[in-house]
């Protein structure tokens, strides 16, 4: 039988386990490449800083996240990985990963794909960052979160509502553009119709179709893009 890739990234002889608390830094921008991380379990943010101290959330990241892969020729990191979570990773040192990316051309197009992936879903977000409305850009955010909650075994509730990563205001802000106060305001709104519960500083979404009908966006083509490991890639990423 046909082994997932990402199981045999993950189960790799040149893998090393770490696990790092949360508000840890995996890596940061400026720092020499080094490395590739493998998310096994945990959510960790990645962003970038402006010379002025400001922030740009650029993705938040989830078990199967492939990270800090750069284009050839590059030596530095160009943004920070930082744990939102308590995190599990799968490290194979740079030199292994270029070796094992080259003998193995099936794991090479399994990576452009999962690149590709990316990329598609950075083109969605900038056009919700640049063109929408902030109700439309937090009520993206929120369903876009809550689709990656509920592909964990941790994320769908027993009143069939999805608790959201702990993803902190100031955070959302940051990767929509948009003050915290807005965000207060917005979420005021959507607790009012329904949408949303807010409890020790979680959220939860309540209805997920109506937040995604505010933002125009597809949530089948969103699941797409959200972790769906197999049975194998499950095993691999609990072990």
């Amino acid at each position: 039988m046909t082994t997932n890739p990402l199981t045999e990234l993950i189960t790799h002889s040149d893998a090393i386990p770490q696990l790092q608390p949360q508000r840890h830094l995996i890596f940061c921008q400026g720092d020499e490449w080094n490395s590739v991380y493998i998310v096994k379990d945990g959510w960790v943010l990645i962003y970038e800083l402006l010379q002025d101290g400001r922030r740009q959330v650029l993705k938040i990241a989830g078990p199967g996240s492939v990270l800090g892969y750069m284009p050839p020729g590059s030596r530095y990191m160009t943004c920070t990985g930082e744990c939102l979570t308590s995190v599990v990773l799968s490290v194979i040192p740079r030199r292994h990963f270029a070796q094992i990316v080259h003998d193995r051309p099936d794991l090479a197009i399994w990576l452009a794909g999962v690149l590709a992936t990316d990329l598609e879903a950075a083109y969605r977000r900038l056009t919700i960052v640049g063109r929408c409305t902030a109700r439309e850009k937090v009520a993206y955010l929120l369903a876009e979160l809550a689709c990656l909650s509920r592909s964990t075994i941790h994320g769908q509730s027993n009143d069939g509502s999805i608790l959201l990563l702990p993803v902190k205001r100031l955070q959302i802000g940051d990767a929509l553009g948009l003050s915290t106060e807005h965000i207060c305001r917005v979420f005021r709104g959507f607790k009012d119709e329904g949408l949303i519960r807010a409890h020790n500083n979680r959220i939860s979404v309540l209805n997920l179709q109506k937040l995604a009908e505010i933002a125009g966006m597809d949530i089948e083509t969103v699941d797409l893009h959200m972790p769906t490991p197999d049975a194998s890639v499950v095993h691999a990423l609990r072990a």
